[in-house]
């Protein structure tokens, strides 16, 4: 899998806007500390999208600090190694990381640099290698909900 990644230049100081480019794929991506932007792209998101998914389905560690923080409420969330070994019967799949998850389910080599995982994520803005390591586990998380019948 090859990806790329271009930022766009943006009119306020609020966010970042990156076309990723994907195994042919252009997918918009947005980063930002606003939580009013965070809650206009769901939207926007959502509805452009509403023709094709019955359901959003966010999959994250921090879904609690997303309300407690942003006021964002999350519905439908799911642990992925557990969906898995439901719907696989793997057992050997419990527990497991995103990185086993994709090899075992997409059959995909993961690149997960411990520099980028170890490095300041806390910070008011990200690095554009920071932010391609967090759109890889976005895609992949919802590459593999694809896969364990998310959106049927």
């Amino acid at each position: 899998m090859e990806m790329q990644i271009k930022e766009l230049e943006v009119a306020f100081g609020s966010h970042k806007s990156y076309s990723v480019f994907v195994d042919n794929n252009e997918i918009e991506t947005l980063v930002t500390h606003d939580h009013a932007m965070v809650r206009k792209w769901v939207n926007s998101t959502e509805n452009s999208n509403r023709c094709r998914l019955n359901r959003l389905i966010l999959i994250t560690i921090y879904v609690k600090m997303l309300f407690n923080d942003h006021g964002l409420r999350v519905m439908n969330t799911g642990d992925i190694p557990s969906w898995a070994v439901d719907e696989l019967g793997m057992e050997t799949l419990r527990g497991a990381g995103l990185k086993t998850l994709v090899k075992c389910i997409l059959g995909k080599d993961m690149q997960k640099p411990k520099t980028i995982a170890m490095s300041e994520w806390d910070k008011l803005e990200l690095e554009q290698d920071q932010v391609a390591y967090a759109w890889l586990d976005a895609y992949f998380s919802f590459e593999i909900g694809r896969q364990l019948s998310a959106w049927y």
